[in-house]
């Protein structure tokens, strides 16, 4: 049997890489095997390895860390948060500091180059060990490792695919880091790299910015594994890119990446979601009953929002994120004849008690944290805040409130007449309460819905099929070396 590797190199693609691995399981035509780069993400494949599917990681055997141990990683955020303090409190010291960090930075470089050349190496010896075929990453960016593994890969003669997780464009991109000076090329150094690798730089909202801090940069130049489009989340040295739907397709044409490099597949969530709904009356009573909620009323479902201020974000009415939440929960607990049910993303469970929410249950809503893809074909109504599981509601044919809480441009969906999107405070309140209050005006957004809910995905079961024979065409047709 042909094997498969899904690398997981950030926790963000961990429930996306999990959901491939379980159809591509139960497809019984390749074999999956994940790789984790650090221990913590193996929470996102429990189900997995229930289904004795081959989990790797670093960190996997290795010992529990001893009480002094504990101790010490308990210390070290307190002491750099004291060591921030102190910063912020002398001026001229923070000055200094900042200059001598950009001094240092060129003699980084090496260090740097030296630690990617051990996970290249060590990409490759998983790739011999195991004998893998195809290697399936969810971007190319030069983020979390992504060109170690791809160029690992090629070198050990075998194809790589990305399966996308978001419709991302390189300015929207841009704007969340809008704000981040390590980045922007005023600084000498990121001047020197800008001039040096123009490709590396895009000009958004009258400023410059490079794509990633200049020692990383630097090191995958010396290594020759930058992507060649830093900015695309896809679209750069791997063979093919798995997109989810027509959406996504023109999408990355939109955003520059080959035509011949693209190919719709779907996604595993849309399996998922399509044995969901096969049963979605029952299933619905079923979580009514197991959250103490009223039958037969309709549901509002609703990821919590996330807590975004990457580099700042003064556009957003909210600065003090406990507020943040206190007003969406509090909009959403209003409703009067739904039943509305909140699900936490799991940026807010890792390293945090899942019960530290609780609170927010005073005000309306029950939580439920079942994976998304199997509360999403019960919801009459989805309601976030600009995520990427939107175009799941979409395809589901659910009516859908994006409430671009974080003001980001570019956060609209034109192709999507039942995606109602709003930003103001009054705009989301008014907007539930009479897609929630007027029966005529719900049907006609639900019918809108459904009149793109293929281009946004096909729920015909077969993601996982097509997935299985793009491989095989990769295989029958990669030459190797």
């Amino acid at each position: 049997m042909r094997k498969v590797l899904l690398v997981i190199h950030h926790d963000a693609f961990g429930r996306q890489m999990a959901r491939w691995a379980h159809v591509l399981k139960h497809q019984g035509e390749w074999e999956p095997i994940i790789y984790i780069r650090a221990g913590y993400m193996l929470r996102h494949v429990t189900d997995c390895r229930a289904e004795e599917i081959t989990v790797l990681s670093p960190d996997l055997d290795r010992p529990p860390a001893n009480v002094g141990e504990e101790k010490v990683e308990q210390v070290q955020p307190r002491v750099q948060q004291r060591l921030k303090d102190i910063l912020r409190q002398v001026p001229g010291l923070r000055r200094f500091v900042n200059v001598c960090r950009q001094l240092a930075s060129p003699f980084r470089v090496f260090p740097t180059m030296a630690v990617l050349s051990k996970q290249y190496h060590f990409a490759r010896r998983i790739i011999q060990k195991h004998q893998i075929n195809v290697l399936l990453i969810a971007e190319s960016s030069p983020d979390y490792g992504a060109p170690i593994y791809i160029h690992a890969a090629h070198r050990e003669g075998i194809p790589v695919v990305t399966a996308t997780i978001e419709q991302a464009r390189a300015h929207a991109y841009a704007d969340t880091y809008l704000t981040a000076n390590y980045l922007n090329i005023r600084r000498p150094l990121n001047r020197l790299v800008a001039a040096l690798y123009p490709r590396w730089v895009i000009a958004h909202r009258g400023r410059q910015l490079i794509r990633t801090e200049p020692t990383l940069l630097l090191a995958l130049e010396l290594l020759r594994m930058a992507p060649t489009h830093p900015w695309q989340l896809v679209g750069n040295q791997e063979d093919m890119v798995a997109v989810d739907s027509q959406a996504m397709f023109h999408h990355y044409i939109s955003e520059g990446v080959a035509l011949q490099q693209l190919a719709v597949v779907g996604r595993s969530e849309h399996d998922l979601m399509k044995e969901a709904l096969r049963n979605a009356n029952k299933l619905k009573a079923e979580l009514y009953n197991r959250l103490g909620l009223p039958a037969n009323r309709p549901m509002l479902l609703s990821p919590l929002v996330q807590e975004h201020y990457v580099s700042g974000c003064p556009e957003c009415d909210f600065q003090d994120y406990g507020k943040m939440v206190e007003f969406w929960v509090k909009s959403l607990g209003a409703v009067r004849g739904y039943n509305v049910v909140v699900n936490l993303h799991p940026g807010h469970t890792y390293q945090q008690d899942p019960h530290a929410w609780d609170y927010i249950e005073q005000w309306g809503v029950k939580i439920c944290n079942q994976d998304l893809t199997t509360l999403i074909p019960l919801c009459d109504i989805y309601v976030a805040a600009g995520s990427s599981t939107i175009p799941w509601a979409i395809a589901c044919g659910k009516p859908v409130i994006n409430y671009n809480i974080y003001r980001y441009p570019n956060c609209h969906y034109p192709s999507a007449p039942g995606v109602l999107t709003v930003c103001e405070q009054h705009e989301f309140v008014s907007t539930l309460k009479r897609l929630t209050g007027d029966p005529t005006y719900y049907k006609e957004i639900a019918v809108r819905q459904a009149t793109c809910a293929e281009y946004w995905g096909q729920l015909d079961g077969d993601a996982g099929g097509r997935l299985v024979r793009l491989f095989d065409l990769l295989m029958k047709n990669y030459h190797r070396g």
